[in-house]
């Protein structure tokens, strides 16, 4: 057989000069349309039917999997953030009780020696809003009073705020 004119021969295919772009094994011998690659079940490639539903419950499932993590992160931020601002406020009213004990007269009942951090006792506690605040003097060096106070959230999930510090005559 001779080459026509413009055609390239390699091995049996022949190929002609308008389909010399289009590469070799997409040539069917005797014609210049390009082969349909099969998707089907024969042959030697695999099968993708239904692969495309499969392949959308599992990015369905991954997506919702992130966005459920996302979601447990917002809610473990928000009880952080209000554990946070209870500890905050449990200092705060520690701060402002021994302010307070500073400013009472020497002769106060809640500046003389006594009270406890884990019972209540009279002029020794208060309950101001979710706090309860106890406190304790004892005789310190000199002329001084040794106070602890403790401010403890009635609800919730914060830790005590303990204070302690010397008080002068």
């Amino acid at each position: 057989m001779t080459p026509a004119v413009g055609a390239i021969q390699a091995g049996d295919a022949m190929i002609q000069a308008g389909d010399a772009m289009m590469p070799c094994w997409t040539q069917r011998k005797g014609r210049s349309q390009p082969r349909r690659l099969s998707r089907g079940g024969s042959g030697g490639g695999r099968s993708e039917v239904g692969a495309s539903i499969i392949e959308a419950v599992v990015s369905t499932g991954i997506t919702a999997f992130g966005v459920l993590s996302v979601a447990v992160l917002f809610i473990y931020g928000t009880r952080l953030s209000t554990v946070a601002r209870d500890s905050s406020n449990s200092m705060s009213l520690a701060t402002q009780q021994f302010e307070l004990l500073h400013m009472l007269p020497v002769t106060d009942p809640s500046r003389q020696v006594g009270g406890s951090l884990t019972t209540d006792v009279a002029n020794y506690n208060r309950t101001q809003g979710n706090y309860h605040i106890r406190w304790t003097v004892a005789a310190g060096p000199a002329t001084t009073f040794d106070v602890k106070i403790l401010a403890t959230p009635i609800q919730g999930l914060a830790r005590p705020a303990q204070l302690e510090g010397l008080l002068w005559r």
